[in-house]
């Protein structure tokens, strides 16, 4: 595995690649994480996979920049990655606020995603009215 850097608007993405060994798969992992949490499993996944383990914004060797942090400004750093370096769609896993990326990506980018892998995310309510007071709302949200 090779550690790259992608630079997209205003932000340069830490990431590593494994082998083009088939269908493209991004490991996207939880807050305050980086992509070396995948260590254990990035071998393994490169033999059927190629694995891509990304430091989101502000995390790990990501940039770190100033203002705000939320699903729009990481979605669409995420959005020029996968147009610019996968180039194909996709298959998104992602762990803890990851997953709650992987899911705005899906709901964003819906014709790039071949499937989510959502691990332990914080969806917490899917019941109208209550989903509006809830997180989960924020990242389906798409004003």
């Amino acid at each position: 595995m090779k550690e790259q850097k992608f630079k997209t608007e205003g932000v340069t993405l830490n990431y590593v690649e494994g082998p083009d060994t088939g269908l493209p798969l991004i490991l996207l992992p939880g807050q305050a994480g980086t992509w070396q949490s995948y260590e254990k499993v990035l071998l393994p996944l490169s033999e059927n996979y190629r694995v891509f383990a990304i430091d989101i914004r502000g995390h790990g060797g990501s940039s770190w920049t100033t203002g705000e942090y939320n699903f729009n400004l990481i979605g669409n750093d995420l959005v020029s990655f996968i147009d610019e370096v996968v180039g194909e769609p996709t298959v998104i896993s992602g762990n803890s606020s990851g997953g709650l990326i992987a899911l705005w990506l899906t709901v964003n980018l819906p014709q790039m995603v071949k499937g989510i892998v959502l691990e332990d995310a914080p969806l917490f309510s899917a019941d109208w009215p209550r989903i509006k007071d809830e997180f989960v709302y924020e990242v389906l949200d798409k004003t």
